[in-house]
């Protein structure tokens, strides 16, 4: 039980870490969206000027949000024992890098994949 509240603890102390670098980006939303009118929302569409290095850096940061690897193995609890989970899971991404602005279309111009 000691061991679980220990890696727990270090579980959090690392993503907390992380997040904070995650989010330290600069930038601004001053690059032009690609507009596809047909589209009631964002819609996952390859624009021609998707570099390779911008294609490779599209699939490593939506891998993340893709593929969830748990902390720990699945041990048998054993008979009539339950568990019940509830996880929050947050990702940030720059959507005006040319990773993501090139593999998006959007309803009208100023239609972003996140706000803020």
């Amino acid at each position: 039980m000691k061991n679980m509240i220990v890696t727990t603890l270090a579980a959090v102390l690392v993503l907390a870490l992380f997040q904070s670098t995650a989010f330290a980006h600069g930038g601004g939303k001053n690059v032009k969206l690609h507009v596809n009118p047909r589209w009631t929302e964002c819609s996952f569409q390859l624009d021609p000027s998707l570099t390779q290095q911008a294609w490779r850096q599209f699939t490593e940061e939506a891998g993340l949000v893709a593929y969830f690897r748990p902390l720990v193995d699945a041990k048998p609890m054993g008979v009539g024992n339950h568990e019940i989970s509830i996880l929050e899971w947050e990702t940030a991404f720059d959507d005006t890098r040319e990773a993501w602005n090139n593999t998006f279309v959007h309803p009208d111009s100023v239609h972003w994949l996140k706000e803020g």
